[in-house]
């Protein structure tokens, strides 16, 4: 994630210059490798370690629902950061579409970050 960071804030664009847009390649890389891969992470996650978690009592449960619903709203930003990075090649407005794909990826960067660092915490609590 902290690579998606510094390529979103290294795009660049400014009247009297084109724009340096060596970021996007990145930003396109990490769309559809997170594209392909998140689903079958979300899947096993829920199946395995979330099925488990539930078992351990109600406020575990509650925490393993939440962590279901954020996996849909990660799945939606990753989505929308797909669809900026790849529709950006067909881009009439550069300084738009920047806009759009920074905003689009910082947004699910920050929700991933937040959403780890709450199963990195849970999980340290239980050993």
């Amino acid at each position: 994630m902290a690579e998606l960071d510094r390529a979103l804030e290294g795009l660049i664009c400014y009247s009297e210059v084109y724009a340096d847009l060596a970021g996007v390649q990145c930003a396109q890389e990490t769309a559809r490798w997170l594209a392909g891969r998140l689903a079958d992470h979300f899947l096993k996650e829920e199946t395995g370690v979330f099925a488990a978690l539930s078992q351990l009592g109600s406020e575990h449960d509650v925490f393993a629902r939440k962590m279901q619903r954020e996996h849909r709203e990660i799945s939606l930003r990753v989505e929308s950061f797909r669809k900026a990075a790849e529709s950006f090649v067909e881009a009439i407005d550069l300084q738009q579409s920047i806009g759009d794909l920074q905003d689009a990826g910082k947004s699910l960067s920050s929700f991933m970050a937040a959403h780890m660092g709450a199963e990195e915490q849970r999980y340290t609590r239980l050993r």
